[in-house]
C-alpha cells in the first residue's frame, strides 16, 4: 500500500465524518429541544430528514460526474464548504419552516462530497482488501456519530435556552473544517512516484458507452438497488426516531438515550472493518446478508424488549451494522463494474437508499402524530430490514479472484 493510498484513506474518513455524519446524521440529539422551541411536531422532525434526504438525492446520482468533470479535490471541498454553512444557518432558524429549507440544502451540498469519496475509496486497492478499506474510509462517518454524542448533550445542559442553536452551529463549523483538511490531503493526480507504486489510485474518469452498459445492464447492480430501498427504508426511521423513542415513550432521561445513540456511533466506527473484512474472506453476498440480520436483531430489540440495558443491546447492535453494509456495496460494486465505475455505481444505489430515508421518516413521523406511539413504525422498520437482509441472499457477485 502506498503512501498516497493512505492518504485517500484518511481523507475519505473525514468526509464520511463531516458530510455524511456531521452534517446528516448527528442531528438526531437536537431535535427533541428543537420542536419544543420551534412549536414543530414529530412530522416536522421527520421532514427535517426527508428534505436533507431529497437533496442527497439529487447530487448522490451526479456526484461522480461532477467530479470527473471538476476534479474531486474542488468538489468535495466546496460540497463540504456549502453542507457546514447550511447547518450553521439551521441553527439560526426562527421558524421550522427555515430549518427544512436549509436542510434540504445541507443534504444538496453533502451528497455532492459523499459520492466520489467513497469511488475513489474503493477504486485504490486491490480486491482482497476492498472490504476492509472502504470499511475504514466509512468508519468516519460513525466516529462523528459518537463524538457528537458525548458533546452535545454537554451543550445542551450547559447552555440553557436555544442551546440546540450552538449544537447546530458547532456542527456546522466541523463540516468546514474537515473539508479544508480534505482540500490540503487530496489531490486530482497522485503526486510523485506515489501513484506508481501499489495498486494505481483510480480517479472519477469519464465513463464510455461500452462501460454503462456494464452498470446499467447487470442484474446484481439493480438487486442491490432494490436492496438498498428497502434498507433506506429501514434505516430512516431507526435513525430518526431512536433518541425520541427512548426519551419521549419509554421515558428514558435523555442523558441514557444519547449514551445508547453513542453505542451506535461507537461500534460503528469498526462496522464497516469488520464486515467489509467478512466479505474480503466469506464473500459479499453473505457478509452482506448476515451484517443485515444483525441491524434487522438491533431493531426488533428496540421495538419489542423493555428490559432496563436493552435499548444499550440495541445500539450496540444496530452500531455493529450500522456501516458494514455501505463497505460492502462499495466493494462489490468495484468488483463488478470496475473502480472506474464505482462512484457512478455507488451514486446509482445511494439513490435508492436516500429514496428510502426520504420517504419513511416524514411518512412514519405522520403515524406517529396521529397513533400517539412509535410501535407501528418500529414494526415497519424490523419487517423492511429482514426483507433487505433476505434479498442479499439472492446476489451473484463475481468470485473475488475474478473481480474486476
Amino acid at each position: 500500500m502506498n503512501r498516497y493510498a493512505l492518504l485517500v484513506l484518511v481523507a475519505g474518513a473525514l468526509t464520511m465524518a463531516g458530510a455524511a455524519g456531521f452534517a446528516r446524521y448527528a442531528f438526531p440529539l437536537l431535535l427533541p429541544d428543537m420542536r419544543e422551541a420551534l412549536n414543530a411536531t414529530y412530522g416536522h422532525m421527520g421532514m427535517m430528514v426527508t428534505v436533507n434526504n431529497i437533496g442527497y438525492v439529487i447530487t448522490a446520482s451526479l456526484g461522480g460526474f461532477i467530479s470527473a468533470r471538476y476534479g474531486m479535490r474542488r468538489v468535495i471541498f466546496v460540497s463540504m464548504a456549502l453542507a457546514g454553512i447550511m447547518t450553521v444557518a439551521t441553527g439560526l432558524a426562527p421558524a421550522i419552516e427555515f430549518a427544512l429549507v436549509m436542510q434540504f440544502l445541507v443534504g444538496l451540498s453533502a451528497g455532492g462530497a459523499v459520492i466520489p469519496a467513497m469511488g475513489l475509496a474503493g477504486g485504490s486497492f486491490e480486491p482482497r482488501q476492498r472490504g476492509l478499506a472502504t470499511g475504514i474510509v466509512v468508519a468516519g462517518f460513525p466516529l462523528s456519530m459518537l463524538l457528537s454524542s458525548i458533546f452535545l448533550p454537554v451543550v445542551l445542559s450547559g447552555l440553557g435556552a436555544g442551546s440546540w442553536r450552538y449544537g447546530w452551529i458547532i456542527l456546522g463549523v466541523l463540516v468546514i473544517t474537515m473539508g479544508t483538511i480534505n482540500l490540503i490531503i487530496i489531490r486530482d493526480r497522485p503526486p510523485g512516484r506515489a501513484a506508481e507504486s501499489g495498486p494505481e489510485v483510480q480517479q472519477a474518469t469519464p465513463a464510455t458507452r461500452t462501460n454503462w452498459g456494464l452498470l446499467y445492464k447487470n442484474r446484481t447492480i439493480w438487486l442491490l438497488c432494490v436492496i438498498n430501498l428497502t434498507i433506506g427504508l429501514s434505516a430512516g426511521i431507526f435513525t430518526t426516531f431512536f433518541v425520541a423513542y427512548l426519551v419521549d415513550q419509554r421515558g428514558l432521561p435523555t442523558s441514557v438515550a444519547a449514551s445508547a445513540w453513542g453505542l451506535v456511533g461507537l461500534m460503528g466506527i469498526v462496522s464497516g472493518m469488520f464486515w467489509g473484512y467478512i466479505s474480503d474472506k466469506a464473500g459479499r453476498r453473505l457478509g452482506l446478508a448476515a451484517c443485515y440480520y444483525c441491524y434487522t436483531t438491533a431493531i426488533f430489540v428496540l421495538t419489542f424488549v423493555t428490559i432496563p440495558g436493552a435499548e444499550y443491546a440495541s445500539g450496540l447492535l444496530g452500531g455493529m451494522a450500522f456501516t458494514g453494509g455501505m463497505a460492502i456495496c462499495v466493494a462489490l460494486l468495484s468488483d463488478t463494474v470496475g473502480p472506474g465505475l464505482a462512484s457512478a455505481g455507488f451514486g446509482l444505489i445511494s439513490l435508492f437508499f436516500n429514496a428510502g430515508q426520504v420517504i419513511s421518516p416524514s411518512l412514519a413521523g405522520i403515524i406517529i402524530d396521529s397513533t400517539g406511539t412509535f410501535v407501528a413504525s418500529l414494526i415497519a422498520s424490523t419487517l423492511l430490514c429482514f426483507l433487505s437482509a433476505t434479498l442479499c441472499l439472492f446476489l451473484r457477485p463475481p468470485k473475488l479472484e475474478d473481480a474486476l
